[in-house]
C-alpha cells in the first residue's frame, strides 16, 4: 500500500550555493520529525556549479523525500519558489534557503504550532549560523531575529497550501528580484490571514560574504521592495521607522548628514555630536573594532546612500514616499 501524503512540505529555491545546499539538506536530514512525515522539493533555478551532483548524490542516498525541479523562466526568488509550491503534497508547506541550516527541531515545531487554519501562517526565527557570527563586518548579511519579523522573510515561513493556492502564489511580476516575500505575508493578512510566530522552529542562517560591488547591487535591489508599501498601507504603519525610513540607519544617516551641514562652531559641537553620533554608535563594523576606521565610516556612508536612493527612486515610481 503506497504512503499517504506528508504532513509538511518543505520548498527550496537555489542557485549557485552548492555547499550551502548540501548544508541545508544536512540539516534536514537530522530533523526530529519523522522522515516519513515531511518532503523536500528543491527547485534549481539555472546552477552551474555543483549543484546538479549535491542533489543527486541526495538523491543516491535515500533515506530524505526530495524532488528536484527544475526553473529556466527567470523572474527571481518568487517565480522560482512558484515552481515548487504547486508540487508540494502537504497541507502545510515551509519555506527556507539555500543559505540556512535547520535546527533538529524546526518542522516538529511548525506542525505543532499549526492549528490546521488555512488562514494561519506561521514564522520562526533566523540567527546566524553560531561558528560564522564573528564573521559579521561591513561586507556581510545575514538574518538575526528571534521574533516577530514584519518583512517574513521566506528563510523560515510556513503556509497552508490552500491559502498559497487562493492567493496565486509570490507575485513575481511585481517583484522581481525582492520584496515578493513581505508581500506574499501581507496579501494573506488582507485576505484575512492572521500570523504565529513560533520560537521553536528555528533556522540558522549563514554570513554571506560580499566583495564592495555586490554589496553596492544589494543596496540598490531594496528598491524594487517599495510596490510592497503602496500596496498595504497596514505594513507601511507598522514596518517604517517614524512612518518614513526604511531602516534605522537611514534615519540615522538623514541626521548625520544635517549634523554636517551645520555652520562650523564650538556653539553648535553639542548639537552636531548628538545628532551624529547614532549612525557611528548603531553600525556593525570590522570584527573585533568598538569604532570604526575612517574608511569603514566612509563605506558604510557609501552603501546606506546607495540604499536611500533607491528606497527614495522605487517609492516615488509608486505613487508613495519611503526614505
Amino acid at each position: 500500500m503506497p504512503p499517504g501524503p506528508p504532513d509538511i512540505s518543505v520548498v527550496v529555491a537555489t542557485r549557485q550555493r552548492a555547499g550551502r545546499l548540501a548544508a541545508l539538506l544536512a540539516s534536514l536530514r537530522e530533523q526530529e520529525l519523522s522522515a516519513q512525515r515531511f518532503e523536500v522539493i528543491v527547485v534549481d533555478d539555472g546552477s552551474t556549479d555543483q549543484t546538479d551532483a549535491v542533489l543527486a548524490a541526495e538523491q543516491e542516498q535515500g533515506g530524505l523525500a526530495l524532488s528536484v525541479l527544475r526553473h529556466a523562466g527567470g523572474g527571481g526568488p518568487g517565480a522560482v519558489r512558484n515552481r515548487g509550491w504547486p508540487a508540494a503534497r502537504a497541507p502545510l508547506i515551509a519555506f527556507t534557503d539555500d543559505d540556512c541550516e535547520a535546527d533538529p527541531e524546526w518542522l516538529a515545531a511548525l506542525l505543532a504550532a499549526w492549528s490546521g487554519d488555512d488562514l494561519e501562517i506561521l514564522q520562526g526565527s533566523a540567527t546566524p549560523i553560531e561558528a560564522e557570527r564573528a564573521g559579521q563586518g561591513p561586507l556581510t548579511y545575514t538574518y538575526d531575529f528571534c521574533e516577530p519579523n514584519l518583512n517574513y522573510p521566506t528563510c523560515n515561513m510556513a503556509y497552508p497550501a490552500a491559502l498559497l493556492a487562493r492567493l496565486e502564489g509570490f507575485d513575481a511580476h511585481t517583484f522581481p528580484r525582492t520584496g515578493e516575500d513581505c508581500d506574499l505575508a501581507w496579501r494573506a493578512f488582507a485576505a484575512g490571514g492572521h500570523a504565529r510566530f513560533v520560537n521553536e522552529a528555528r533556522v540558522r542562517h549563514a554570513v554571506v560574504h560580499l566583495d564592495r560591488t555586490a554589496m553596492l547591487r544589494r543596496a540598490w535591489r531594496w528598491g524594487d521592495a517599495m510596490p510592497a508599501f503602496a500596496r498595504h498601507p497596514e505594513l507601511r504603519r507598522q514596518r517604517l521607522i517614524h512612518r518614513l525610513f526604511f531602516n534605522w540607519s537611514h534615519w540615522y544617516l538623514l541626521r548625520l548628514l544635517v549634523a554636517l551641514a551645520l555652520p562650523s562652531g564650538r556653539s553648535l559641537w553639542p548639537l552636531r555630536f548628538w545628532l551624529g553620533r547614532r549612525y557611528v554608535e548603531d553600525r556593525r563594523w570590522a570584527p573585533g573594532e568598538d569604532r570604526p576606521s575612517s574608511q569603514a565610516l566612509a563605506w558604510n556612508v557609501v552603501v546606506d546612500s546607495v540604499e536611500m536612493a533607491a528606497v527614495i527612486r522605487g517609492s516615488v515610481r509608486h505613487g508613495t514616499l519611503v526614505l
